[in-house]
């Protein structure tokens, strides 16, 4: 994503964007068979929309929006029915940083950790989907009030967070 467009560079020497005119340069997740491109960005209302997009036929479907800055699109390489994204904003004030939007069982998107897991806020970032499971890994920086401070693997089932490396 670029000057608030996403382009396609096809065979040939083709170019051509798939979506232009955004407020803000999208960083696009691509489906692991090139078909699909999801990726979050700020509309003219102000709110911030989570799109896929259908690359063949350019066609759009618009997944969930929020009031908060949404960012880091990017699709589950274990389930790709399953795109992850991040309320985006400063660690130490922001509480529901990781969420994942799946269309059975996360329609409207839902926030996937509970930061206050150990009575005092952890603060969160660089999620990032895991190969091996439906799961997210974060890190809990040195800034955090909470601890165990360090990187958390986060499912998308219910099981409890675990600290992975501390």
């Amino acid at each position: 994503g670029a000057s608030g467009a996403v382009w396609l560079i096809e065979e040939g020497g083709d170019i051509r964007p798939l979506v232009s005119g955004l407020h803000s340069a999208p960083t696009p997740s691509l489906s692991r068979d090139g078909e699909r491109v999801a990726l979050t960005f700020r509309d003219d209302d102000g709110l911030f929309h989570l799109e896929e997009y259908r690359l063949k036929t350019g066609e759009a479907k618009r997944l969930t929006t929020t009031s908060w800055w949404m960012n880091h699109a990017h699709f589950s390489p274990h389930d790709e029915s399953w795109i992850g994204y991040c309320h985006e904003g400063p660690c130490e004030e922001v509480m529901d940083r990781v969420w994942g939007f799946h269309a059975q069982d996360a329609p409207q998107g839902r926030c996937l950790l509970d930061q206050s897991v150990s009575g005092q806020p952890l603060s969160i970032g660089h999620e990032r989907w895991s190969f091996h499971d439906c799961s997210v890994f974060a890190v809990a920086y040195g800034v955090s009030p909470g601890e165990p401070r360090g990187i958390y693997e986060i499912f998308t089932d219910g099981r409890p967070a675990r600290l992975v490396s501390q």
